[in-house]
Formats: C-alpha cells, structure tokens, sequence
C-alpha cells in the first residue's frame, strides 16, 4: 500500500507516530499491513512507518512505545527510504535516526533487531556510523560504537578514536589519510590530527564542501587544531 504523504491515511499514521498517540497508531494499524505500507514525500522518496517514526528532526514523543507497536505490527526495522529511479540514498530508519543524534531511537531500533551495519547513507553509501560522523553526531556516534558498530579510518579520526584511526590507515593511499585529516579537523581532535601530518596528510588538499581540512579547522575554531596546521 502506497499513498502520497498528504493522503489523509497516510497523514493520520505520521501525527500518530511522531505525537507519541500510541492509542490512535494502534487503531490507525488495524487498517494497514505495517510491513508493506510507504507513504511518498513531495521529493519522490517513499518511506517505511519506521522512517516516520525517525525522521528529522526526531525526538519524538513516546519513541520507544512507537517503534515497539510499528514492530509488532510487523514493520520492517531494516527498511529502506527509496526513489523508484534508484537515485539518492537507500538509508534504513537507523541511518535517519543517526542524523537526528537521537540515541533513544537508535537504542530502540537496535533492541528490535536494527542492522548496525547497513549499507545506504547519503553522500557515502555507508553504515549509520557514516550519517553520525557527516553531519557531526557525536552522541549518536557514541551510540552505535557501544553496540559494536565498526569504523573506517576517516570515521574513527571523526570520533576521536586515535588508536582505531592508526591501526586502519596502515598502508591506505594518501587519499584516505587526507579524507581522516579532514574529519580530524572538522571534530577537533588535535591528537589525530597531529598524527595525520606526521603521517604526510595533507593540510590543504581539497576535500568534501569544498573546503580543505584547514578550512575545516577554521570553521570549528579549535584553536589546538590551527596551531598544529598553521606549523604546517
């Protein structure tokens, strides 16, 4: 069953879900397969209940009553937010609720049998992990490393983890340690990054946005951080 976002079904089932209405969802989902169902925004995307449930900017009122009645109902906690086309990102409700830095969906979804590790996040194709360190959600980050998820070298200088970063750059191509020097920058963790330059990383190697890693390190203003690249 798909019905465009503004159909009154459809409306219905998000105001329950993001207004924390557990009795109006549960009386909404007797009249819908929870599995199937996808309501389709105005930009083409369609989205599961689950993606209702986590869309920006999350934090939504009765999160965890929410999600475990859409579960219950038989919602899949893996699917995906797609355009029919194949363009964008395929991102599960657990990628969006990376993005929104809201630890209790991503608690709740994992409880519910979440894939850490799915693929599909905007702009890299990644894993949750991948929203969280982009859009600068450390929290979220936080979250997803205390039930195992894994990191890639840039990701781990992103959240600061110094040993993780060293033991994956070890014999990556300069890129790699460029895109790490970058997100160092970004998150401002001075210890990562002044490895990154003993390492041959490169402080103005042009990088996501356009901007360099020093231009990155500008825009936080971690002063520790532009005293270790300015002596570059």
């Amino acid at each position: 069953m798909t019905l465009p976002e503004s159909a009154p079904q459809a409306q219905a089932l998000i105001q329950a879900i993001q207004t924390g209405d557990v009795s109006a969802l549960a009386l909404c989902l007797k009249q819908v397969d929870a599995l199937s169902f996808r309501y389709v925004d105005t930009h083409g995307t369609h989205k599961s209940l689950l993606h209702a449930a986590t869309d920006w900017p999350g934090h939504w009122p009765g999160l965890v009553q929410s999600i475990g009645l859409l579960v219950e109902a038989g919602a899949d906690v893996n699917a995906r937010a797609f355009k029919p086309d194949g363009e964008g990102a395929s991102e599960t409700p657990l990628h969006w609720a990376a993005s929104s830095d809201d630890v209790l969906a991503i608690d709740t979804l994992i409880q519910h049998g979440a894939d850490v590790e799915a693929t599909g996040a905007v702009f890299t194709g990644g894993t949750p992990m991948s929203d969280a360190v982009i859009f600068r959600k450390w929290a979220a980050a936080q979250a997803l490393l205390s039930h195992g998820a894994q990191l890639t070298a840039w990701q781990a200088a992103g959240v600061g983890s110094l040993s993780r970063m060293e033991s994956l750059l070890g014999g990556t191509e300069q890129q790699e340690r460029n895109v790490a020097l970058w997100h160092a920058c970004r998150s401002g963790h001075a210890d990562c990054v002044a490895r990154l330059l003993e390492l041959g990383a490169e402080p103005d190697w042009l990088g996501p946005m356009g901007w360099t890693p020093r231009r990155a390190a500008q825009e936080l203003g971690d002063a520790r951080v532009l005293e270790l690249l300015n002596g570059r």
